[in-house]
């Protein structure tokens, strides 16, 4: 039976509860998922990193890559910390599709 014909069959009630527990599935708790803070410090001055002669940098995988002024470049590798676990910066409940649900 294709699903249309299974469809046509079908009876407003059964379609009714059909829709009803999708909708309580949309809503059904199904992840807690808590969001952390981690940070990674650069001392310029450690690194002696004239910041007048930098041109651009950016930030990737924890490393500070910077193209100078005059066409060089360098890497550093920044401080790391551990997160403080104690408490979370950001808490979500979601549903099995992985969307927010209100508490």
């Amino acid at each position: 039976m294709t699903d249309e014909e299974w469809t046509a069959r079908m009876t407003d009630e059964e379609a009714d509860r059909l829709n009803e527990e999708h909708d309580k599935a949309q809503l059904k708790y199904r992840f807690i998922e808590a969001s952390y803070t981690a940070t990674i410090e650069w001392d310029l001055e450690e690194e002696e990193i004239q910041w007048d002669k930098v041109e651009e940098y950016w930030i990737k995988y924890g490393v500070l890559n910077i193209i100078y002024k005059d066409g060089s470049t360098s890497k550093h590798y920044g401080a790391t910390g551990e997160p403080d676990y104690k408490w979370a910066d950001k808490v979500m409940i979601l549903n099995s599709h992985w969307e927010e649900l209100d508490e």
